[in-house]
């Protein structure tokens, strides 16, 4: 029993383990699921408590009154329930609410436990007897809901079982004597097994929780796996894998809607001179930049890719069918990267950038012809005195 008692359930959740406490949030989320149904028994068993009362003489008046109470505290349950869903659960007003559900099944377990009292005198034991079964039924049905939260069962079963033991304990006779026993037996059995069913079902909620986190981090893997596969890791933009496949999606729907776009190919001009001047790690800081100001000149609907190194590319979509549209952009470019640059900490580099143009369909069918267009032209750019524009 004590090695039972050191693995009994908690009813309280571990502030400082977030599992634990999902883990109460869905016990008290299954307590109050079952509020219905344990009502309905209790109602039900106070239906056929009413009944044995009355063949026992109890007298009209006082069954009436109990029943209406046991009714009063029923629908209470039901209401209590029906504020239940309209709140929105949280660690920090779930035991409120675990109290006002289990004091109120508490409550009407109270009504039970006095009902024995309410016999003549000189009752026979065949009510009695009736009673223990009701008493056993209803108790058997609690226990779907209320052996989640250990404490409150404990609680609840006392409350119906221990008065009836005591009215039997208080009658002489053998077959009170049988009763008494057979009650004693029978709160032990039940609290043992619910202790046991409480014990695997908090436990078959955690590892449901450890279950969804393991999903939810395996799904985070597989997203951050198959971005790292299609993303630069230092720009977070496209890389050239994902840009071919983007192209040809751009391809594909301007070859249906008979549609035009650009390829402008860009080039940081002074990019090794600054890396040599200043290390690696500023290099790297001018390409997040660049890619920053890149992205903050171009449409949402616009395609920004690093191939490599220092080289970004860009597919400027939806234009028409000259370089109008996309001399605009690349002489915005130009104007906002022949400024120096300013990286944290107060730095300032100045990068510069060679552009080449390429349209589609005018200069390539494809993705190759057009990125190598695209790439032929910026490289005569820089072949003639660096930050310009060139087309295909």
């Amino acid at each position: 029993m004590q090695e039972e008692l050191s693995d009994s359930p908690k009813d309280q959740p571990d502030k400082s383990n977030p599992i634990s406490e999902r883990v109460y949030l869905e016990r008290v989320r299954l307590f109050f699921g079952n509020a219905v149904g344990n009502m309905t028994g209790f109602l039900i068993g106070g239906i056929f408590i009413a009944i044995v009362l009355n063949l026992s003489e109890v007298r009209i008046d006082h069954i009436k009154i109990w029943l209406i109470t046991i009714l009063i505290l029923v629908l209470g349950v039901a209401f209590v329930e029906y504020l239940f869903k309209k709140t929105t659960l949280t660690i920090d007003n779930a035991k409120k609410w675990v109290m006002v559900r289990g004091s109120s099944g508490v409550a009407i377990a109270s009504m039970y436990g006095i009902s024995p009292f309410l016999f003549q005198a000189n009752s026979t034991v065949v009510p009695a007897m009736f009673l223990f079964i009701v008493f056993s039924a209803v108790i058997a049905i609690a226990s779907t809901g209320y052996s989640i939260m250990p404490a409150y069962y404990i609680v609840l079963n006392c409350v119906i079982m221990v008065p009836l033991t005591i009215y039997f304990i208080s009658k002489s006779g053998d077959m009170y004597n049988v009763l008494t026993f057979t009650a004693i037996l029978w709160q032990l059995f039940i609290l043992k097994k619910a202790w046991r069913v409480s014990k695997i079902s908090i436990e078959a909620i955690t590892l449901n929780e450890k279950l969804k986190d393991e999903v939810t981090h395996h799904l985070e893997t597989k997203k951050e796996l198959q971005r790292m596969a299609t993303h630069d890791s230092l720009t977070g933009l496209p890389n050239r894998r994902l840009l071919n496949d983007l192209m040809e999606h751009e391809l594909s729907r301007s070859l249906r809607y008979n549609g035009c776009f650009a390829v402008i190919f860009i080039d940081l001009d002074n990019f090794k001179m600054v890396n040599d001047t200043y290390g690696h790690n500023v290099g790297d800081k001018l390409l997040q930049k660049v890619a920053s100001l890149l992205k903050s000149q171009t449409r949402e609907s616009d395609i920004i890719a690093r191939m490599g190194g220092d080289e970004f590319v860009i597919v400027y979509s939806d234009i028409k069918e000259d370089i109008t549209e996309a001399r605009t952009l690349s002489n915005r470019l130009l104007d906002v990267l022949k400024h120096p640059i300013e990286l944290e900490g107060g730095l300032k580099v100045k990068a510069g950038i060679s552009i080449g143009i390429a349209l589609y369909p005018n200069n390539g069918s494809n993705i190759t012809q057009l990125l190598n267009a695209a790439d032929d032209a910026m490289y005569r750019v820089k072949s003639s005195g660096k930050n310009n524009i060139g087309f295909a």
